[in-house]
């Protein structure tokens, strides 16, 4: 059959073990079965292991609901990879999340990540391969030359033929993109001694505005001689500039530059060509604009309900002064904490690590210490993973001293 992908089942140290070929679409959970099986036809019969799959919740349930793996199931510790932990729901973490289960200690179970970011330059080269596959291609080909009825020499002759003669450039052809290009090139050295006429014309104006100026009595006359002498400099670099562009233009582009300059509705339809060139500003601006109204509606929205808020919030810190006088009276329970009262100019200025996410003196348990479970370090599977270093170390070793005397 035809594979479609891979499934591989890694151990603790992320080294290949087993690699199971995919025949339909899907990860199939029977194919983690596979392995799983595989696994253990190479495992001493009281050998216990911990499985991570991304999925390992739905495999146990599907094992215990159908008696897969029956024989070996009191043998395996289900967990979930801890990156795709984070897409289940809040009590499968606490049941199958690696670092909440005994006998996992740090391992991640992301291993075959790394593994196929490893090979993903055999993708290409893999992804049709097989024997199979290549036999099913192979025979195809050959009943589609059979049904033609020519020869393989005459094929391979003809395709030579048809690539060169399909890729060759016909004097005709050059012609014409030259001409295409040659008339692309003459349409936009126009646009540009347009645009130029245009500036030129209106720095001309600015400058008969200011000698008109000038000839008044002014009180800012330094002034008014910097602007003069800005605008003739910008009047002569755009009348050299005019010249040049003129210069490289043919007789063809002379007259259609007389052309379009005498009629103005010619005028109006080439420029209208520049709109488009301004479309990814234009797109720009209407996503500011989108921007700027979705936060002025979230101002609004938030400026509406402050009162509310403000009150809540003042509430909140009158009963936390009052449970803070019932602690220092004595009439609060031994080890009640007082909770942290919330800012009320920091209020909609929240950060992750603000006081007003921390539940100190809200939970039920009025206990002097906190739970284990929350603050026991040796809880946190540190030296659960100490040990599974210690017992690999002491294993490595053995296998080494035993080696070594055989030598």
């Amino acid at each position: 059959m035809l594979a479609v992908g891979v499934m591989a089942l890694l151990c603790h140290h992320d080294h290949v073990i087993h690699l199971a070929n995919m025949t339909s679409a899907g990860e199939k959970q029977h194919y983690a079965l596979a392995l799983i099986k595989s696994l253990f036809s190479h495992l001493p019969d009281n050998f216990h292991i911990g499985l991570l799959y991304d999925i390992g919740c739905q495999l146990e349930q599907s094992c215990r609901k159908w008696g897969f793996l029956k024989p070996f199931l009191p043998q395996i510790s289900f967990a979930i990879s801890v990156f795709h932990a984070f897409g289940h729901q809040w009590p499968c973490k606490l049941i199958y999340h690696p670092q909440k289960q005994e006998g996992f200690g740090l391992s991640d179970g992301e291993g075959c990540e790394c593994f196929w970011s490893s090979i993903k330059a055999l993708i290409p080269l893999l992804c049709m391969s097989g024997w199979n596959h290549c036999q099913a291609k192979k025979a195809s080909a050959i009943r589609g030359l059979r049904k033609c009825g020519v020869g393989i020499l005459t094929l391979q002759a003809e395709w030579v033929t048809q690539v060169a003669v399909q890729t060759k450039a016909t004097p005709h052809k050059l012609i014409t993109d030259n001409h295409c290009h040659s008339a692309k090139a003459t349409d936009n050295i126009i646009l540009q001694i347009m645009e130029t006429q245009k500036s030129l014309e209106n720095y001309e104006t600015r400058l008969e505005e200011l000698e008109k100026d000038l000839l008044h009595v002014s009180s800012d006359m330094m002034s008014l001689n910097i602007q003069l002498a800005e605008c003739q400099q910008r009047i002569r670099c755009f009348k050299q500039a005019l010249q040049k562009q003129t210069a490289t233009l043919g007789v063809n582009g002379l007259a259609d530059l007389a052309t379009l300059q005498s009629n103005s509705y010619l005028q109006v339809n080439h420029l209208h060509q520049r709109k488009f060139e301004l479309e990814r500003l234009e797109r720009s601006y209407r996503q500011t604009v989108s921007g700027r109204r979705l936060q002025n509606h979230t101002e609004t929205s938030v400026k509406q309900r402050e009162p509310g808020l403000v009150k809540l919030s003042t509430n909140y810190n009158n009963m936390c002064l009052q449970m803070a006088a019932l602690i220092q009276q004595g009439k609060a329970p031994v080890g009640s904490i007082a909770p942290v009262l919330i800012p009320r100019d920091a209020l909609f200025k929240l950060d992750v690590d603000d006081d007003i996410w921390q539940d100190a003196g809200l939970e039920d348990d009025t206990g002097r210490f906190p739970p284990a479970w929350l603050a026991d370090e040796k809880l946190r599977h540190c030296e659960e993973e100490e040990k599974c270093l210690l017992h690999e170390r002491r294993t490595l070793m053995e296998w080494f001293s035993e080696e070594w005397s055989h030598l």
